[in-house]
């Protein structure tokens, strides 16, 4: 049996591909500055983010919202 790669989506998502599904990096790092989100886990080499907290921050951006604090701030 085949899967879609939308079916087995992961909950956590390391910072790069968090980056990817919220648009790009710059947006995710504007969304960190803003306070929309926090990683859940960040260490050395490994910065995990909730699949959900990033839907919420999306939902935001739907709503016409765009994260104050990022590097043009």
């Amino acid at each position: 049996m085949r899967y879609s790669a939308l079916a087995i989506l992961p909950r956590l998502l390391r910072a790069e591909d968090a980056g990817q599904y919220v648009g790009c990096p710059g947006l995710l790092g504007r969304m960190v500055k803003a306070g929309w989100i926090k990683p859940l886990v960040q260490r050395k080499r490994m910065t995990l983010f909730a699949r959900s907290k990033l839907d919420e921050c999306c939902e935001r951006l739907e709503r016409g919202e765009f994260p104050e604090g990022g590097q043009d701030a």
